[in-house]
Formats: structure tokens, sequence, C-alpha cells
């Protein structure tokens, strides 16, 4: 795990929200067990062999958790967007 990523969730300004990224960190990392992760764009992003796989958003009252590169992914019915960003 990168440092700078447990540093960067553990300073959210809600409970509630280091919980939530943790929550999506976690499943980040069982999903794709060679994840590189990195603080980019002041964002927690996560990469699959050099490619964006997801990103961790958080906001004043929100965390916004995106996938990306997301081609052959099964969504749930009604989850919206292109492939390339959900």
């Amino acid at each position: 795990m990168n440092q700078e990523v447990t540093t960067f969730i553990e300073c959210l300004n809600h409970p509630w929200q280091v919980n939530v990224s943790n929550q999506h960190r976690l499943m980040v990392r069982e999903s794709i067990p060679e994840v590189e992760e990195r603080i980019q764009y002041k964002k927690p992003h996560f990469l699959k062999n050099g490619h964006y796989a997801a990103v961790i958003s958080p906001s004043k009252d929100a965390i916004a958790f995106m996938v990306m590169n997301a081609d052959g992914v099964e969504f749930p019915k009604g989850f919206e967007g292109p492939a390339e960003w959900k």
C-alpha cells in the first residue's frame, strides 16, 4: 500500500469518509491484486498495467468513486455512463 494514499485517506474531513474510502480501497486491492496506488491530481488513483482503473474523489460532504477503463465489466441494470468512466 502506498503511504501517501493512506495519509490522504486518514486526513479526510469526516470519519465516515475515511471509512468509505478505505472500503473502496480494499475493494480495488482485492479485485486487482497487482494494482498500483498513487496520489495524482490531488486524489488517490489506482492503476492496472499503467492504465487508470479507479479514483477516489472526496469533496466537502461526499465521496465519489469512479471506475475507469471498464470495458468488459458487468454493471447492474440502470448503471449509466460510458464504459471508460463508470
